[in-house]
């Protein structure tokens, strides 16, 4: 099932399929564990998720990237303490889960997958993950050419013509349309290869082992 990880607010996304779907599943299945209260993510912050002393994120951007850094921990309410001595990489996992478009007209909340894993939970499903946080982070590490800095640099400087673009993979993927959703993904063959193909190609011996297992697996990644 492919997800969109931010969602208008009570936005319809539920069908009588997917339900059915959902209540035949054994197990439930995910890109990675962000849950950010469970131990793993605890340990992965406390061993990896830290600037060395004295140095802080926003010292780090831009002008421009600092302006929207600032704009956007005073909109989601963040702590600016809590983030701004995290790795830049680490800051993209958290913020990309609440970063919103600059002139969002709705309220935005958590999308499809923040919803699924609290069904499952809710029904006792058993939960598995297709990879770890440190294989995100290294990713976006890859992304920045070795410097996590320039992916956060690059998404918060995007951020002001991100309204139309949002709504627009919104729009195609309510209505199941992958030949659009394709169209709108504003990434080169590199980040393509890092972001996308590379980590198929590291899943599919994950769901070839589902299709051979007597269990039923209902497997929620992101939509691209």
């Amino acid at each position: 099932f492919g997800s969109i990880h931010i969602l208008p607010v009570r936005f319809p996304w539920h069908t009588e399929a997917v339900d059915h779907a959902m209540g035949a599943a054994d197990a439930f299945v995910f890109e990675a564990d962000l849950d950010y209260s469970g131990a793993e993510f605890h340990y992965y912050l406390d061993n990896f998720g830290y600037l060395p002393r004295g140095q802080t994120l926003h010292k780090m951007l831009s002008p421009a990237a600092q302006e929207q850094y600032f704009a956007l921990i005073r909109n989601m309410h963040f702590d600016l303490n809590k983030i701004d001595y995290l790795r830049p990489g680490l800051a993209v996992l958290l913020l990309d889960r609440a970063f919103v478009p600059a002139h969002s007209a709705v309220a935005l909340g958590p999308g499809v997958d923040a919803s699924v894993v609290v069904y499952a939970k809710s029904h006792a499903k058993e939960l598995r993950y297709l990879e770890g946080l440190q294989t995100q982070f290294d990713v976006l590490t890859a992304l920045g050419g070795g410097e996590g800095a320039a992916v956060l640099e690059k998404k918060l400087t995007s951020r002001d013509r991100s309204t139309g673009e949002y709504q627009a993979l919104l729009a195609a993927w309510a209505k199941g349309d992958l030949a659009k959703l394709a169209t709108l993904e504003d990434v080169d063959g590199k980040e393509r290869g890092l972001m996308l193909d590379n980590r198929n190609a590291n899943w599919r011996p994950n769901g070839e082992a589902m299709l051979n297992d007597s269990k039923t697996y209902f497997v929620t990644v992101g939509a691209a």
